[in-house]
């Protein structure tokens, strides 16, 4: 039984990423660095509940780069982090 709950909770996660990698494409091409830093931090709980600690610290090093106004750092990483989501993406 626990597989399938599993299996629900993947079909949940993976629902929510697809939405995050839109979301973040989105971001990113209009370079809305405020809405970029959201999706980021709404992915680093997410993955981190899910089971996904690398995803999560990706995400969270989005966050960290936009915090410390480092635009290009955190163009750089939004884009490998939009890459990982697509990953899991069926």
């Amino acid at each position: 039984a626990e597989e399938e709950v599993d299996d629900e909770l993947m079909a949940i996660f993976i629902e929510s990423a697809s939405g995050y990698r839109d979301k973040l494409k989105a971001a990113l091409s209009n370079t809305n660095w405020t809405e970029v830093r959201a999706v980021a931090h709404s992915v680093k709980g997410s993955a981190a509940s899910f089971g996904f600690p690398a995803l999560s610290k990706q995400a969270e090093q989005v966050q960290f780069s936009l915090d410390e106004v480092q635009i290009d750092k955190a163009s750089t990483l939004a884009g490998e982090l939009l890459a990982e989501i697509g990953k899991l993406l069926p």
